[in-house]
């Protein structure tokens, strides 16, 4: 319990800019993302991370996504294209200390990880491609339940080149939802089951989340994450929206083990 609580460190710093043009069937975007995370694990040894070097990286990139309606709306499907560039500090972004000991770099050396010369040499371009389907069952109008399936980075979205940075790996995740309306509030309830295909724990993999909209201004949030509990509140007017937020997810490699907290500001202007 000392290691894990007080022994360990884990700071992270993230801005991510996204000017973005929006109509009924098209969305482009440009990307400009800048991930610093340093984590510190002395008390991570029961998954293994005593410390972890990977997650930071710089990406910019252009989003192309486009959609489509059928059944008056009521199944709506969708596909993204992500050209990407992006540089990363190591080869692969949950590296850890362990790993370089056995190796699991490109050169099996702390120095050349860490500190080498190549380090700014691992950038890379890679194209990714992301597609989804939501359908709202015509039942039950006045809580409006509906499903959604997404496919992203299918076949792991690639980075070119002998040293580039890791490859973003695909994943299929599944959800449902309804939306009751009761006067003045209109309320969302949402559960995810998150990356499907990826070796982890169940927990791990479910997020329950429930939001009520005030007004059609202020919304409430509040939720369940990989066991931890989020939260958030929002203001929206018609040019400007501001979000505040609270997130955890599993920092180990087992479920419920140590959560990575974050606190979260999202500014956006639209018109």
């Amino acid at each position: 319990k000392y290691l894990r609580e007080v022994a360990t460190a884990a700071e992270a710093i993230r801005i991510n800019l996204y000017p973005s043009y929006t109509r009924k069937n098209l969305h482009v975007g440009i990307l400009a993302d800048f991930l610093v995370d340093a984590r510190m694990r002395a008390g991570g040894l029961p998954s293994n991370q005593v410390v972890e070097l990977g997650g930071s990286n710089g990406t910019l990139g252009l989003i192309i996504g486009s959609g489509y309606g059928f059944f008056q709306d009521s199944l709506q499907v969708g596909v993204t294209v992500k050209p990407l560039y992006r540089m990363g500090i190591t080869q692969y972004d949950t590296q850890t200390f362990n790993d370089i000991l056995q190796g699991i770099n490109p050169n099996g050396k702390i120095v050349d990880q860490i500190f080498g010369s190549d380090r700014p040499a691992r950038k890379a371009f890679g194209l990714g491609v992301d597609v989804g389907a939501k359908y709202y069952l015509p039942l039950w109008t006045e809580i409006k339940p509906s499903f959604g399936v997404t496919y992203q980075d299918i076949a792991n979205t690639q980075f070119w080149g002998s040293n580039a940075p890791t490859d973003i790996p695909e994943s299929i995740s599944v959800g449902v939802a309804i939306e009751p309306t009761w006067k003045i509030f209109k309320n969302t309830i949402a559960i995810d089951y998150r990356n499907i295909t990826k070796e982890s724990e169940i927990l791990n993999k479910i997020h329950f989340g429930m939001e009520s909209v005030v007004w059609n201004m202020l919304a409430f949030r509040v939720g369940l994450s990989q066991g931890y509990f989020t939260g958030g509140v929002g203001l929206m007017t018609r040019f400007f929206t501001m979000d505040a937020y609270v997130t955890s997810q599993e920092a180990a490699r087992y479920a419920h083990l140590q959560p990575l907290r974050s606190l979260g500001l999202k500014l956006a202007f639209g018109f």
